[in-house]
C-alpha cells in the first residue's frame, strides 16, 4: 500500500468526520484536496501549520483514489504534488495521528517510507529537519 498525507487542523478533522468528506477552505479555493508524499510532508507543517499547536495527519491509500488523483507542480514548490480532484472521504482514511507542536514528529513508518517519485531516498530524516523548522521559535 502507497500512502499519501493530508495535514488538517482539529477543527477541519472534526468537521470532516461529521460531513463524511475532507475538504479545507484551502482546497475549496484551489478546487482540488491537497495531499502530500512523506517527503513533503515537513516543508508542508512547516509552511502552512507553522502558527498550529497541534495538527491531524491523515494518511489515505492512494490506490482509493483512483484516476481522482494528480500530481502536478505547485509552484513556487519545486517537484509534483499529489492532488485529488473530487472528493477525498474519511471511508478514505487508512489511519490518522494527533501530532503536538512539542516537535511534530511523525510516525516512524511514515519517515521511512521510500517516496514513489524519489525510490532511492529513504525519508528518515524528515523528522529533523521537521523539528528544525518548527522550533525555529
Amino acid at each position: 500500500m502507497t500512502l499519501l498525507y493530508k495535514v488538517l487542523t482539529e477543527v477541519e478533522w472534526e468537521v470532516s468526520q461529521r460531513v463524511g468528506e475532507i475538504e479545507t477552505a484551502l482546497d475549496a479555493r484551489d478546487g482540488y484536496v491537497h495531499l502530500s508524499s512523506a517527503h513533503q510532508l515537513p516543508l508542508t507543517l512547516a509552511r502552512y501549520f507553522d502558527g498550529h499547536e497541534t495538527v491531524v495527519l491523515l494518511a489515505v491509500d492512494r490506490t482509493r483514489l483512483g484516476d481522482s488523483l494528480v500530481f502536478e507542480p505547485s509552484p513556487p514548490r519545486t517537484g509534483t504534488f499529489p492532488h485529488v480532484y473530487g472528493p477525498l472521504l474519511v471511508a478514505d482514511v487508512a489511519q490518522h495521528w494527533r501530532l503536538t507542536r512539542q516537535a511534530f514528529e511523525l510516525p516512524e513508518h511514515v519517515m521511512l517510507a521510500r517516496s514513489e517519485e524519489h525510490t532511492s531516498e529513504l525519508q528518515s530524516p524528515c523528522n529533523l529537519v521537521c523539528r528544525l523548522l518548527l522550533e525555529k521559535k
